[in-house]
């Protein structure tokens, strides 16, 4: 047990000097010093981004993007970044829920439907290769 917590330090050690670290951390700390909802989602999508290319944390960079979506979900920025890290992290049918929940809330036609739906279809065209399912939703919703 000793030697597990000796190891689990060291990584915890080398995560904080990694040199992405104090980015992420200070997009973390305007966060949560502002009130402004778009400043505080473009600072949780900044850290989510770090989190995601210099971390290599896609949960925690999932995590981060959802708050940012949550709190501005008009922006088309930070649903990039959460289907780019729920892909990297592997959590697929979560990331289909997910697109399928934000589907329903959404103006159909808008430019956030359209976005949300090309994503959907290109979850199911690769990763979850389903071809047939995403050949079904193009000839049920066309979208231009």
């Amino acid at each position: 047990a000793a030697f597990l917590l000796f190891k689990l330090q060291a990584h915890a050690r080398r995560r904080r000097h990694h040199e992405g670290y104090p980015r992420y951390r200070a997009a973390i700390e305007r966060a949560k010093a502002t009130r402004d909802r778009a400043e505080k989602a473009a600072a949780y999508r900044e850290a989510a981004e770090i989190a995601l290319r210099s971390l290599e944390r896609p949960n925690l960079a999932a995590s981060l993007a959802r708050r940012a979506d949550r709190l501005s979900p008009e922006t088309h920025e930070g649903l990039g970044v959460l289907v780019e890290a729920m892909g990297q992290a592997q959590r697929l049918r979560g990331l289909e829920r997910l697109l399928w929940r934000k589907l329903r809330e959404v103006e159909p036609g808008s430019p956030r439907h359209r976005k949300i739906f090309g994503e959907l279809l290109a979850l199911y065209g690769g990763p979850l290769k389903d071809p047939d399912r995403a050949e079904a939703l193009r000839r049920l919703y066309p979208i231009e």
